[in-house]
């Protein structure tokens, strides 16, 4: 009578046991599932944000190769790059001709806003696997032969006045990338996943 009690108590502590170790074992895995979870998640935003970043960083160089470039220059006869007031319309190539449309520079007066917009990427790369990505680029270019010209509200931060000195060609570049086609930043599939990063330069 007493080893039979003692082996059902035994039977029924082992079952006890049993249960909080799976109990315990399955909490650990299930927190483990969500870190994991999480990091993928991070890991994908990561990849949309360096996309986005390139994106830009490809905008501002081959904006500032427009606007720079000696065979450019020597192209338009008249010693300007392709963004300032006088010049005529350019059609301006990045990234290997994968511009959705013919963007055009130049003919526009001192201060006015030359915009540019590239979707490029995708399958036509040779990686297959690539993602088609929209860079915007906007060219401003400042000048008076008299005065300072502001170009606060564009070159500036928050809150900060910046000015153009008197006879000074002053050029600013703001390039925007994007890790999507320039139809999905623009919400025409409504992408909600579209992440924007910009970069600006002046001088």
């Amino acid at each position: 009578m007493n080893s039979f009690n003692k082996k059902t108590e035994n039977r029924g502590f082992t079952l006890l046991l049993s249960i909080l170790i799976a109990g315990i074992v399955l909490s650990v895995g299930l927190s483990l599932l969500g870190v994991s979870l999480k990091q993928f998640k991070i890991s994908s935003i990561g990849l949309s944000s360096e996309l986005a970043f390139q994106a830009a960083n490809a905008g501002l160089e081959c904006a500032k190769y427009w606007d720079l470039s000696s065979e450019v220059r020597e192209a338009e006869g008249s010693g300007r790059g392709a963004f300032e007031e006088g010049t005529t319309d350019s059609t301006v190539t990045c990234f290997n001709g994968y511009d959705g449309s013919v963007p055009n520079s130049g003919g526009q007066a001192w201060g006015d806003e030359r915009k540019l917009e590239f979707s490029w990427g995708g399958t036509e790369l040779t990686d297959p696997k690539s993602r088609e990505v929209c860079t915007s680029i906007s060219v401003w270019k400042f000048h008076d032969p008299t005065d300072d010209v502001s170009m606060t509200g564009i070159a500036c931060g928050v809150g900060k006045t910046c000015n153009c000195s008197q006879n000074v060609i002053c050029t600013v570049i703001r390039s925007r990338g994007y890790n999507a086609s320039c139809d999905d930043k623009n919400g025409i599939t409504a992408n909600k996943k579209v992440l924007e990063r910009e970069l600006l330069i002046r001088y």
